[in-house]
């Protein structure tokens, strides 16, 4: 859909009908119109065909007062601060990783190393930890476990694939029948989640040694009882791991990708890190607070989630009834719009005349502020993806 929709942008302009009953924008100021909280596009049935049905995450909730109550009580566990207390646990596991990579290539020389799938185990790895305190087993095994990573991509392309014809969902796999027949067998990652749940449901007061995703979302469970439930939990803690893997891999694999390919962007990079390690400014494992302290580093990072967000399909609304201007145009009620992060990202009147090439320096110059308004990446809380990069 990114490829697809990024070509008839560039043929049509700024809006194309592509289906029906369905638009696509361009322009961030479409964007911003149409996600903006509190302007009344609600969620399409897109959102409906995503597990669990009986009990909605923070991205399949269509109902806009509960996804915000949701949301609000689910904050503290995914803020910042939260990811910044989990930093010696990361650190640990970013140590397992390099010591994996020094004794399957390092020490084997010429042996090629496909660097994407190590990053894919590692983020799996990493998000164990910090949802349920517990690795799955990538680094270790140097494998997918389970066969799960490529579970989470068959089901995550069945999704987007079905979402945009969500009636049929139920001749597939929304069909009991079909279930029953194939009889799937519980992720690895489901079954970690439930088991700690029933773990911690045991648990005296002061067995658990360190907060987690889980343990805090127990935590506002308690606080706000009937509001916020078990399934909740669950739900929430399910859906971080599950599709935050994927998108928090993505964006370690899409900026290592886009500086191995510019030895210029490369150079700078590592002159950068010298600089700092001769000054005495960086730890090892480099500390997050030293990392946000490196503009040429953050500048790579930015422009390689402009260049590959995590999301490539579009997120649709309704308009609300009555109609609605959308980027200074009116559209009559129901009409499906949305917008593609990889179409926004290409915007040349934001992102300059040279959008469709990786230039880091780009987020060094006077527009980056208006840039980082519109970049619309997309990763487990967005500051987990953004703290292991």
């Amino acid at each position: 859909m990114e490829t697809t929709q990024r070509h008839l942008h560039r043929k049509y302009g700024p809006v194309v009908r592509i289906a029906p009953n369905e638009l696509s924008f361009s322009t961030p100021a479409a964007a911003r119109d149409i996600f903006t909280v509190g302007k009344g596009y609600h969620k399409t049935d897109f959102y409906s065909v995503f597990p669990p049905p009986g009990n909605p995450d923070l991205f399949t909730e269509v109902n806009e007062a509960v996804h915000a109550t949701k949301k609000r009580i689910a904050s503290t566990a995914y803020s910042m601060a939260s990811m910044l207390e989990m930093e010696p646990i990361i650190d640990s596991t970013s140590k397992i990783l390099i010591k994996r990579l020094e004794e399957e290539f390092i020490a084997r020389e010429k042996r090629p190393c496909d660097l994407g799938k190590w990053l894919h185990f590692y983020a799996f790895d990493v998000l164990g930890e910090v949802a349920f305190s517990q690795q799955f087993g990538f680094l270790k095994a140097g494998a997918d476990v389970g066969d799960t990573i490529h579970g989470v991509e068959d089901t995550l392309s069945y999704f987007s694939i079905i979402g945009q014809i969500p009636e049929y969902h139920k001749l597939a796999l929304g069909n009991p029948l079909v279930n029953l027949i194939s009889k799937p067998k519980g992720s690895l990652i489901t079954k970690i989640a439930m088991g700690e749940i029933q773990r911690r449901k045991a648990m005296e007061n002061g067995e658990l040694t360190r907060k987690d995703l889980l343990s805090r979302l127990f935590s506002a469970a308690e606080q706000h009882p009937g509001r916020f439930t078990e399934m909740d939990v669950f739900s929430i803690a399910h859906g971080a791991v599950f599709a935050g893997s994927d998108s928090t891999a993505s964006t370690m694999q899409s900026t290592f990708y886009h500086v191995l390919q510019s030895p210029a962007t490369y150079a700078k990079l590592l002159e950068e890190i010298n600089d700092k390690i001769a000054a005495g400014l960086l730890s090892d494992p480099v500390q997050y607070s030293e990392a946000i302290s490196m503009p040429y580093f953050q500048a790579v990072l930015k422009e390689a989630m402009r260049m590959r967000p995590g999301v490539g399909i579009s997120m649709t609304r309704h308009v609300p009834d009555g109609g609605a201007q959308i980027d200074g145009q009116f559209y009559p009620g129901g009409t499906r719009v949305g917008v593609n992060a990889w179409v926004v990202h290409e915007d040349k009147q934001v992102f300059g005349e040279d959008a469709n090439i990786f230039r880091p320096e780009r987020w060094l110059e006077a527009n980056s502020k208006c840039m980082e308004r519109h970049l619309y990446h997309v990763s487990l809380s967005r500051s987990i993806g953004y703290y292991l990069c």
